[in-house]
């Protein structure tokens, strides 16, 4: 997608807003490799999209490799038990996560 190309040549930013954007596994699969490319990225709003277990497992190997990342929200998703017992499973080791949402 144009969006993962563009994100993939900003290494230095540090917010991306991606909420309301009807966002679901096919979103996930072309961001997620866009998302490794983020080294410094701190806060990643993804709320209020159409994730659900399976964009979650799309996107738990890009997320958890996103060392700086502080702030992750992906609230008002379609995430069951089964996608939000695997996104815990992915960031239990991501101590640098402070805000859950």
């Amino acid at each position: 997608s144009l969006l993962a190309a563009a994100l993939s040549n900003l290494p230095d930013l540090h917010h991306l807003a991606l909420s309301n954007n009807a966002l679901g596994p096919t979103g996930a699969k072309a961001l997620a490799p866009a998302f490794k490319s983020l080294p410094n990225l701190r806060t990643l709003q993804l709320n209020s999209n159409e994730f659900d277990n399976d964009a979650v497992g799309l996107l738990h190997p890009a997320l958890a490799s996103m060392s700086g990342l502080t702030a992750l929200h992906l609230g008002d998703s379609l995430l069951d038990d089964l996608g939000i017992s695997l996104l815990f499973d992915e960031l239990a080791s991501a101590t640098h996560l402070r805000v859950l949402a």
